[in-house]
């Protein structure tokens, strides 16, 4: 989901604590002979009518199932911890990249990791009860089948939905370095070394408070916040900068992210268009001007910088 290349060798080392109890509990298991029969009934089962006397190997088996315990909980935390951190990583550079993020992000992905992760403590709580607690009734056995069917159903569910992945993400990189822009007649070229700053000409550091303003200038001037396929690649060859210096200029100086940046000059545009009187422009044709891709995120991004509706803040601004 969040790398564009294939699997190799050292990514399958999380495999190897699976790999290791499963063989470590079949020779047990072997080497218990007829004993396991008994085992079985008397530990997952709670007949205490049995001998609770077993040999080395039972006791051993003992001691892999508790040490099991503790290892789905420490593997849990380690899955849950990098889990987030890729998907913030990813989710980090496609606002980043493109303008508009709709259906672009794993934020699903990240859902299910929250859902996974009070899935698997209520699979822990239940490993700890012990399954001699829901065969007491019949009914009771619905209760992790219910929990475990819905965590399955879960992953199927939006690994289906989910359509946008890494790989779709480094195809456009690629297809966007491909293609050439004209640069602007105001863009970056060459800045005068009296000026205590460096040379941009796409490989040398640019000064940051020059660069903003052409970024800022080029924005607005050529309403690039209207085209509603606009990425970070298109801002960065009309400044004759690169995406590199434009990404840390608004993350570093602005303390926002490129569709953020974006998102806001779309917003005052909506505005402006919401308070126009001569023409009165419907809420369709508003989001389609200020370059939003649809009605829902138009109407949850304008909420998310006014805390307002489109309707709430035009009753409130007379019009």
């Amino acid at each position: 989901m969040t790398e564009d290349t294939p699997l190799r060798i050292r990514h399958y080392w999380v495999l190897l604590p699976a790999l290791i109890v499963s063989l470590t509990a079949a020779l047990l298991y072997i080497i218990m002979g007829d004993e396991r029969i008994s085992f079985v009934e008397s530990r997952f089962y709670g007949n205490t009518s049995l001998s609770a006397t077993f040999s080395s190997a039972a006791k051993a088996q003992c001691y892999r199932l508790l040490f099991m315990k503790f290892l789905f909980a420490l593997q849990l935390i380690l899955v849950c911890y990098f889990g987030f951190k890729k998907l913030t990583h990813f989710n980090h550079r496609v606002k980043n990249f493109y303008a508009n993020t709709e259906g672009k992000t794993l934020a699903p992905i990240r859902s299910l990791l929250t859902v996974f992760l009070i899935f698997a403590l209520l699979s822990s709580i239940a490993n700890y009860i012990g399954r001699d607690f829901f065969i007491q009734k019949s009914w009771m056995v619905i209760i992790p089948s219910v929990i475990f069917t819905s965590m399955i159903f879960s992953v199927a569910y939006i690994g289906f939905r989910q359509k946008f992945t890494a790989i779709d993400f480094c195809r456009d990189e690629q297809m966007r370095k491909s293609k050439i822009m004209p640069a602007a007649p105001n863009a970056i070229d060459i800045i005068d070394v009296h000026d205590d700053s460096l040379v941009v000409n796409d490989t040398e550091i640019p000064d940051s408070f020059l660069l903003g303003e052409t970024i800022c200038e080029i924005v607005e001037s050529q309403q690039l916040f209207r085209k509603k396929g606009l990425l970070i690649t298109d801002v960065a060859k009309l400044t004759g900068s690169n995406r590199t210096y434009v990404s840390n200029y608004l993350n570093k100086e602005l303390n926002t992210s490129f569709s953020d940046f974006i998102n806001t000059y779309r917003v005052e545009y909506a505005k402006s268009l919401l308070t126009s009187k001569d023409p009165i422009y419907s809420t369709f044709e508003i989001f389609e001007m200020s370059g939003f891709t649809n009605e829902v995120s138009f109407y949850r991004i304008f909420k998310k910088h006014t805390g307002l509706t489109p309707k709430q803040w035009n009753k409130q601004h007379g019009n």
